[in-house]
């Protein structure tokens, strides 16, 4: 895992590539994970609910890290990370470093055991498909609600019993796309969304869902009933 920490990934072995393609999300060869029920890592951060300020930088997957992958996770974070880089990909000289914390600090709520009835999205949903048609009207079964419990049932949630209220303010939220299209502004802004489920039964997380939700975004918390 040392072409995580050297800058030296794109020169990684085919073996290498394979290794870590549960990490990465990516195939040997750069093509998407071919692997069904999207197995691959997600990453998200929770922000402190007084200050707004990000407090948590989560990776999570149903099937557990090796210790290959832990190491490699733990080395990663020995690293000073800049805080933003220019659109010439010069980094902020200001820098944070994450902090480890082990298994005596509880997990958020929503990545443990326990289940919950209700969630509340904590990063904003921005839709994977288009909305609007070229009247600019919502589309039958595209609405923000419509693919929001299409993708719940995708992922093996029963949506029966679910109410999905949505905040109709939406605000431009900066989206994960290919490197050649990161920095044009058309490209990777999307209108995002707050919304909150109640499903009327507990149900397991964590839930994320929605255009770049395993980078981030689409993130949703659990709230006690």
């Amino acid at each position: 895992m040392r072409e995580f920490l050297d800058g030296s990934w794109r020169g990684a072995t085919a073996e290498r590539r394979e290794a870590a393609r549960l990490l990465t999300g990516k195939e040997a060869d750069g093509s998407p994970l071919r692997d069904s029920g999207h197995p691959h890592s997600r990453f998200g951060i929770l922000f402190d609910r007084e200050t707004r300020k990000a407090a948590r930088l989560l990776v999570w997957r149903s099937q557990p890290f090796t210790d290959d992958e832990q190491h490699a996770i733990l080395c990663a974070a020995e690293r000073e990370l800049p805080l933003s880089f220019s659109r010439r990909g010069a980094a902020d000289p200001w820098t944070v470093r994450l902090v480890p914390l082990d298994s005596g600090v509880p997990p958020p709520p929503g990545f443990g055991e326990k289940a919950y009835g209700r969630w509340e999205s904590e990063t904003p949903y921005v839709p994977s498909r288009h909305m609007y048609d070229r009247k600019g009207r919502v589309k039958a079964g595209e609405s923000v609600a419509d693919q929001i419990r299409r993708e719940l049932a995708w992922q093996g949630y029963e949506t029966t019993r679910l109410t999905i209220s949505v905040d109709e303010a939406a605000e431009w939220t900066r989206v994960h796309g290919p490197r050649r299209i990161r920095d044009q502004p058309t490209n990777n802004q999307r209108r995002g969304y707050h919304a909150s489920l109640d499903f009327g039964e507990p149900v397991s997380g964590p839930i994320a869902l929605g255009h770049s939700s395993h980078f981030g975004l689409g993130l949703f918390i659990a709230v006690d009933d």
